[in-house]
C-alpha cells in the first residue's frame, strides 16, 4: 500500500502547495526529480501504514475483549472499531512529516521534524484523522469481521 499511496500523497501534498493540477504537478516532479521523486517520504509513510493497520487490530481487539461481556452485540463491535479507530491516531507525528518530506523534498527528515517541533505542529490535525480513522476501521476492520471475512 506505501508503493502506491507515497506518489499519490506526493503529488496530492504538492498541488495543494503549488495551486497545480495534479497532471502539471507530476510532471513537474518527473522533469525535475525523476521517477524517484515520487517517492519522498516513503518512510515515513510505510511507518504510518504499519502502525496505523496494527495498532487498529489491536485496540479493536482489546475494545472488543471488553464490550463482548456487555452483550451489545454488532453494536459492541461497531463501537469497538469507532474508538479503536480514534485511539489509533497516535502516530499522528508520523503522517505530518510524510507532508512535510513531500511538500520540502530538499530538507531532511531531521530538518523537517525539527521544523515540525518547533511549530508544535506534531498532533496538528488529530482530529480530523481520528474521525477518518475511526470511520476507516469500522468499514476495513470491524464489517469484514462482522461478515466473517
Amino acid at each position: 500500500q506505501s508503493v502506491i499511496m507515497t506518489p499519490v500523497g506526493c503529488v496530492t501534498t504538492r498541488c495543494l502547495r503549488s495551486n497545480s493540477g495534479a497532471l502539471a504537478t507530476a510532471k513537474a516532479i518527473r522533469r525535475e526529480e525523476g521517477p524517484r521523486g515520487f517517492f519522498k517520504g516513503y518512510p515515513a509513510v510505510a511507518g504510518r501504514q504499519i502502525s496505523n493497520w496494527s495498532s487498529r487490530s489491536f485496540f479493536t481487539e482489546v475494545f472488543r475483549s471488553g464490550l463482548r461481556p456487555l452483550g451489545l452485540g454488532v453494536f459492541g463491535e461497531v463501537t469497538s472499531g469507532l474508538a479503536a479507530g480514534a485511539v489509533s491516531t497516535w502516530n499522528t507525528p508520523l503522517e505530518n512529516l510524510r507532508i512535510r518530506k513531500q511538500a520540502a523534498p530538499g530538507k531532511t527528515y531531521r530538518e523537517c521534524w525539527r521544523e515540525m517541533r518547533a511549530e508544535g505542529g506534531e498532533f496538528r490535525s488529530v482530529g480530523v484523522r481520528m474521525l477518518q480513522s475511526a470511520q476507516l476501521t469500522v468499514w476495513l476492520v470491524v464489517l469484514p469481521n462482522i461478515m466473517g471475512i
